[in-house]
């Protein structure tokens, strides 16, 4: 029986980071005040899209890392993050993308190649800040970006996903660059044992929670509020790591 959070937190990881999760484990350092993985979404561009980059890097020889992270900022300042997932930015003449999505046609091999270069990444116990020690128990990273975040609680701790919302309502900063809303983090999300609970945006004590749930019957099914119970064993809550943000489901 599971009997501690961290036991519940490395199981969730172990699946992600298992071939049917799809993601890898984060392993650059990340820049508090850039608000991302900086090594990690440089190098997914000048794989991606290596003219566009030697381009930019000629227009920029002094310190083009830090020029492209601030274009990209910008970009997230004026359209959103979203969009800029979605779409890519234009910086003087050059589009650059930061994410790419899964072609519908198995027929354009290019698309595939580059969907197939998308870092997912998981990390846990995440330094989001350069003001103080705190860690989010969970992040899942696109292409060096934080776009998930995660706060697990095991009721045999005596915890539950209410304890996961008010840290997210009282000791998460909405101020950090890793919680701009539509500039970073997307999905925050309260989940417990039995629970999962998800935000859009941090309003401390304000942030507003909706269920995530299945409902007792199942998804689509006429049924209450929560989830089925488990018959296998397995936690009651795995639908929503092992579906809903496994790789490809997030990407989608």
């Amino acid at each position: 029986m599971i009997t501690t959070e961290k036991r519940f937190e490395a199981d969730i990881e172990s699946f992600f980071l298992s071939p049917a999760g799809g993601y890898t484990k984060g392993a650059d350092t990340y820049d508090a005040k850039q608000g991302l993985y900086v090594n990690t979404l440089i190098d997914f561009v000048q794989r991606t899209q290596p003219k566009e980059w030697a381009r930019f890097e000629n227009a920029n020889q002094v310190d083009p890392v830090r020029k492209f992270c601030t274009a990209f900022n910008t970009a997230c300042e004026t359209e959103g993050l979203l969009s800029v997932l979605r779409h890519g930015f234009k910086h003087r003449g050059l589009r650059f993308r930061v994410c790419y999505f899964k072609p519908e046609s198995e027929l354009n091999e290019v698309s595939i190649t580059n969907y197939q270069k998308n870092v997912c990444q998981c990390i846990r116990q995440w330094h989001y800040s350069k003001r103080n020690t705190n860690t989010v128990d969970m992040m899942l990273a696109v292409n060096g970006i934080p776009v998930v975040a995660i706060e697990l609680k095991n009721q045999l701790t005596g915890q539950s996903v209410d304890d996961a919302m008010r840290q997210w309502q009282y000791d998460r900063n909405p101020n950090e660059p890793a919680f701009g809303f539509n500039k970073r983090v997307l999905a925050y999300f309260a989940c417990d044992l039995y629970n999962v609970y998800m935000t859009t945006q941090l309003k401390g004590p304000e942030t507003t929670f909706l269920p995530f749930n299945q409902g007792s019957a199942g998804a689509g099914k006429d049924g209450g509020a929560g989830n089925p119970k488990s018959t296998d064993g397995s936690y009651v809550t795995s639908y929503f790591w092992e579906k809903v943000l496994q790789k490809d489901s997030l990407l989608d």
